[in-house]
């Protein structure tokens, strides 16, 4: 079992922590990420969030602080902007096996959860990415078993410390996405107390985290009011209430069962072993308070996502924890009741599945009958062009290799050994993925080493324009937060309502004006897509 351990920890470094610096920084938001805290570090405010100088209150400050650490240790690079949210994927792994060797079977559980949100594709995907989910997922799970662990001790001064710990690790998620950090936990924690008839936790147990909570969250909060008075008015009504609940034109309007098909795709490769584990946790009726309270945790928090009108895909992110303890229970419980059937038909499945991508890849690479369709989808002829052969052969040997750990699994009669390969089958596919990215997948979304090839060019002085699409990148590339953007404002609506000098229509105009007022003493450029 220490065997194991070690080996899912050098997993997580191989797959999560050595690749981060490998594949150039996405647009929009791994550049907005990266860009903020440089600005906090250049211009010496950490309390107020700018981008291009701009006032940006969409989020809290949390993120952006763990960024801009990772920055000032790591240097301004792809590796340091990174290193915060997959730190993050790892604090919920950790956290998770904490919480199911104790609770769902010891040591073999310990090692399987976590084993198993790690190699699900979305908590991978947003692990990996600069992005704020994996953070604010990491404290969320701190809390939510922080509480479990509460609620299962007897002791009443254990308890109060254990219900301190969860309003600490509330608070850090309030700073990080906001009262995403108090719904999750609500939603969780009142059908679950309500399950297990406990009435009088209603008025015992949310107290100590709530005042932990805000004592954790209110000295940023006054320090942001007395600077900027209109963030909290701006934060909970657009931000918060609006993307909610508005019927017109929220942010990424959704309809309400957008997330179950997406949730299939994102917990690949585990979809395909859900049967499997349903058939374990039958029996059991959920009898198990954590079988019941991961229950609760899944599903009223994917309710409250789906009934929420503005939607992004990476906003179902802490349910894959919840998802992972239900998984564990439900495999080890059928591996228990010696079954296989469904087992080995879920990964007689997911072979076909890599297989068919692996013939698919190399179809779409040497053949000429293949590209016409895919041209059409992706624009290109190819998935990788000339002087990429090593890409499609590294995707193509990750495929095998998933292949090949598969049908390992099938073939021993171990069932931890079956599940360990199952662990193991996408680890390649999953190391290798920041280095296969296409190059023609680069051009329109990862501009970082076009932008500094022209460095030359861009001179102190020269003034900068760009569309509000490209504005985060050109600043992280020349380390400038004075851009005019040019047409729509986009994100950058409510900073360029506070100043509106920033800005400059999409007619043709305008711009010449500007080019004809410094054509004798200053450089102008236009950067867009």
């Amino acid at each position: 079992m220490n065997r194991a351990l070690m080996i899912l920890v050098v997993l997580f470094m191989v797959v999560y922590i050595a690749p981060l610096g490998v594949r150039p920084l996405a647009m929009p938001d791994e550049t907005r990420y990266a860009e903020i805290p440089r600005e906090m570090i250049a211009s010496g405010n950490w309390v107020v969030p700018k981008l291009n100088g701009l006032l940006y209150f969409e989020k809290p400050v949390l993120g952006y602080w763990l960024n801009a650490v990772s920055i000032l240790i790591f240097g301004e690079n792809r590796f340091a902007v990174r290193l915060p949210a997959a730190l993050a994927a790892g604090l919920s792994a950790f956290i998770l096996f904490i919480l199911t060797r104790r609770f769902a079977g010891g040591r073999i559980a310990g090692v399987l959860a976590p084993a198993i949100f790690l190699t699900c594709l979305l908590p991978f995907g947003i692990g990996s990415f600069a992005v704020l989910d994996s953070m604010v997922t990491a404290f969320v799970t701190g809390a939510m078993v922080s509480f479990f662990f509460a609620y299962m001790d007897q002791r009443s001064g254990r308890k109060a410390t254990l219900l301190a710990v969860c309003g600490c690790f509330c608070g850090l998620a309030f700073l990080t996405k906001g009262f995403i950090a108090f719904a999750v936990p609500v939603v969780t924690i009142v059908p679950f107390l309500i399950w297990e008839r406990q009435w009088k936790g209603f008025v015992r147990l949310p107290w100590i985290p709530l005042f932990v909570a805000a004592a954790i969250a209110l000295p940023w909060a006054i320090a942001i009011h007395l600077q900027e008075s209109d963030f909290w008015r701006y934060f909970v009504m657009e931000e918060h209430i609006e993307r909610f609940l508005a019927a017109d034109s929220p942010k990424h309007p959704e309809p309400f069962w957008f997330f179950m098909p997406l949730f299939i795709g994102v917990a690949m490769p585990w979809t395909l072993l859900i049967p499997a584990a349903v058939q374990g946790i039958y029996p059991t009726r959920l009898k198990g308070k954590l079988a019941r309270f991961a229950t609760c945790w899944l599903v009223f928090p994917f309710i409250f996502f789906s009934a929420s009108r503005g939607k992004l895909g990476t906003y179902i992110l802490p349910c894959f924890v919840p998802f992972a303890v239900l998984m564990t229970i439900g495999l080890l419980n059928y591996f228990t009741n010696q079954r296989r059937k469904l087992f080995v038909a879920g990964v007689t499945v997911c072979v076909s599945l890599a297989a068919l991508l692996g013939l698919a890849l190399l179809a779409i690479q040497t053949t000429d009958w293949f590209a016409a369709p895919i041209s059409k989808m992706i624009d290109v002829p190819k998935l990788f062009g000339n002087g990429e052969m090593w890409k499609w052969l590294l995707a193509l040997s990750g495929f095998v290799a998933w292949a090949g750990f598969l049908i390992a699994s099938l073939a021993t009669k171990s069932f931890r050994k079956r599940l360990a390969f199952y662990c193991l089958a996408p680890v390649l596919i999953m190391a290798s993925a920041h280095a296969i990215v296409p190059n023609e997948f680069k051009k329109g979304k990862a501009p970082g080493e076009f932008l500094r090839g022209r460095e030359v060019d861009i001179r102190a002085d020269t003034i900068l324009v760009s569309d509000n699409y490209m504005t985060p990148a050109v600043c992280w590339a020349y380390k400038r937060s004075d851009v005019l953007i040019f047409g729509g404002p986009g994100e950058f609506l409510y900073g360029l309502t506070n100043d509106p000098s920033r800005t400059l229509t999409s007619e043709p105009l305008p711009f010449r004006l500007l080019i004809e007022k410094h054509r004798r003493t200053r450089r102008v450029t236009l950067i867009t897509c």
